[in-house]
């Protein structure tokens, strides 16, 4: 790394490559600053597709300067070897300092300073979760805040009071009761935004758009003409025309 920090462990994603038969195992070596090492338990898999895993730092209150990501496939008896491919690893930096008083933590990101055109808003994350945990996250502005509910991730969400202009995201996580070594943890977070006047997609699929004049074979309009149709609205003679000035 870097600099040396503080995790709690090692989030990524593994998967077995090939036909044969058998379980691939993936673990974590970190490596401390005072020079010593340790590894995590091992998290196996038998799926061709990515599977998500969770590598915990048995010794999170010391200084972490790296870490080496070590995957196992055995060798089955017809002589056939399996391969195994792994990505998205995601160092998870202790966060304990920020533990609320309903046991829930949290992570705070500031939001990119996009121009004030957009008016909505979307939240994603890649998380493992288990049964019985919880997982919301809230927009900031100043010392204004808006709270979200799980079930409002990965929809577009109109910018509205307190609200000015989101500043900073806040992803809050809360175990599952009676566990414990919680194994919640988010691994990515998306924001992104729409500018509903351009959009075809998404919130504002089913509504009309205006476009300007009309098909090459009618007469012509004035500039101030309009002309509306749905978003799956097409036409062969809808297009761009050709003016020739007399």
């Amino acid at each position: 790394f870097p600099q040396a920090v503080l995790t709690d462990g090692v989030m990524n994603q593994i998967r077995k490559v090939g036909s044969a038969v058998g379980t691939i195992y993936c673990k974590i070596r970190f490596n401390y600053q005072d020079g010593t090492n340790t590894f995590s338990s091992e998290s196996g898999g038998e799926s061709e597709s990515f599977v998500t895993g969770f590598y915990e730092n048995s010794q999170s209150a010391k200084l972490v300067t790296g870490i080496e990501v070590w995957l196992r496939t055995p060798v089955n008896g017809s002589g056939e070897s399996l391969s195994a491919e792994e990505k998205g690893t995601s160092i998870m930096h202790s966060i304990k300092k920020n533990f609320r008083q309903d046991n829930a933590s949290y992570v705070t990101i500031n939001i990119p300073p996009y121009d004030d055109t957009y008016t909505h808003f979307k939240v994603k994350v890649d998380a493992r979760r288990e049964s019985g945990d919880g997982l919301w996250f809230e927009i900031l502005d100043g010392n204004n805040t808006k709270v979200y509910s799980e079930s409002d991730f990965d929809k577009y969400h109109a910018v509205q009071a307190p609200i000015n202009r989101p500043r900073k995201l806040r992803i809050i996580m809360k175990p599952a009761p009676g566990v414990n070594t919680p194994q919640t943890g988010v691994s990515a977070i998306y924001w992104q935004t729409n500018d509903p006047k351009g959009i075809w997609s998404g919130q504002w699929s089913n509504t009309n758009r205006v476009y300007r004049g009309d098909h090459f074979d009618e007469g012509i309009r004035e500039v101030r003409f309009r002309r509306q149709a749905g978003p799956t609205h097409v036409e062969p003679q809808l297009g761009f025309r050709l003016v020739q000035r007399p």
